[in-house]
C-alpha cells in the first residue's frame, strides 16, 4: 500500500503553489527535495506526459540546484540540475539518484 501517481502528484502541487505563494516580489524561496519531486513539479510546468516524468529523475545529481523564477506569467523553469558547485580537481563528489 504505498502511495498512488495521483497523491504524489497532487502533494507537489499543493507544495509548489505554497512555495510560490510565499515568495513575494523580489524574494527568494529556497525549496529543499529530492529529485522526484523536483523533476514532478518541472514535468508539470513543461508539459510533460505523467509516464514520462521519471526520465528526468534519473538524469539528477545528488545535491544540484535547479533554479525558477516566480513572475506575473508564471513559473518559469531558469536552470535544471546544475552541478558544477560539487566539482573539483579529483573528480569531484558528485553522485547519482
Amino acid at each position: 500500500g504505498g502511495e498512488t501517481y495521483g497523491a504524489f502528484r497532487g502533494r507537489v502541487t499543493a507544495a509548489a503553489q505554497r512555495a510560490i505563494e510565499m515568495t513575494g516580489s523580489g524574494q527568494t524561496t529556497i525549496v529543499v527535495s529530492s529529485a522526484g519531486t523536483i523533476t514532478q513539479w518541472i514535468a508539470a510546468l513543461w508539459g510533460i506526459p505523467a509516464p514520462q516524468w521519471p526520465t528526468l529523475s534519473r538524469t539528477m545529481v545528488n545535491a544540484s540546484i535547479t533554479k525558477l523564477i516566480v513572475g506575473r506569467s508564471g513559473v518559469t523553469v531558469v536552470s535544471v540540475n546544475e552541478h558544477l558547485h560539487l566539482a573539483d580537481r579529483d573528480g569531484g563528489v558528485a553522485t547519482y539518484r
